[in-house]
């Protein structure tokens, strides 16, 4: 079964909130690869793939850690040997699936999503290379709508307050449950990582947004 979505062209504009630097070169970073973009000025044309395809997304792992890195919240699921989720197909290039690596909120200006999840995946081989990494994107939008998977994390943050600060979520929760509901439609397109713009990444950024109360997002 083939699905339709919206797909980037190459000769997309870049737009960043602010000036990025890879830290990793000390350099400012520029060109077509960097992050995030603004789809209003891009070429968007639309595009035809094999379904998305998602296994081990509803896995409950065995441990859910939040770290504080002094630049986000990372969120990190342990899981069982073979458990671990994986995404492949859609617009991955490869037939070798991407696994979990971990998660984190990226924080935007202006509006209207002023934060983002990120959903890191990695190549077991190749993972240094370029589309080594795949990032899953979704914007969180501020509403009336009570979340409960975030509830349980942002009373957690209270835990974490200093650099390097780790702590456990006590109630343990899938991938499946921090995601959108809809997992069919999104944008992709070759990119960068958010720190560094050295290697190429693929980008999969959903329309659906992760809708959780307001209070939920000013934590």
């Amino acid at each position: 079964m083939l699905l339709e979505f919206l797909v980037l062209s190459s000769a997309a504009p870049p737009y960043a909130y602010g000036v990025q630097t890879d830290p990793e070169h000390g350099k400012i970073c520029s060109g077509k690869y960097l992050n995030p973009i603004n789809y209003a000025d891009a070429n968007i044309v639309e595009n035809t793939f094999h379904n998305l395809t998602f296994h081990g997304w509803e896995v409950i792992p065995d441990n859910m850690q939040i770290i504080n890195n002094g630049q986000t919240v990372v969120l990190k699921m342990d899981f069982r040997q073979g458990q671990d989720p994986k995404v492949y197909l859609g617009p991955i290039k490869t037939e070798a699936p991407y696994d979990l690596d971990h998660l984190y909120f990226y924080f935007l200006e202006p509006e209207p999503y002023p934060s983002e999840l990120h959903v890191i995946m990695r190549r077991l081989e190749g993972h240094d290379e370029d589309f080594g990494l795949a990032v899953l994107a979704f914007s969180i939008l501020p509403s009336q709508y009570y979340n409960a998977p975030y509830d349980e994390l942002t009373q957690s943050l209270e835990f974490i307050q200093g650099i390097g600060d780790t702590a456990h979520l006590m109630k343990r929760m899938s991938i499946r449950s921090f995601v959108s509901q809809d997992l069919d439609t999104y944008y992709s397109y070759e990119g960068s990582l958010i720190t560094s713009c050295s290697k190429r990444v693929l980008w999969v950024d959903f329309v659906d947004p992760i809708d959780v109360l307001s209070y939920q997002v000013r934590h």
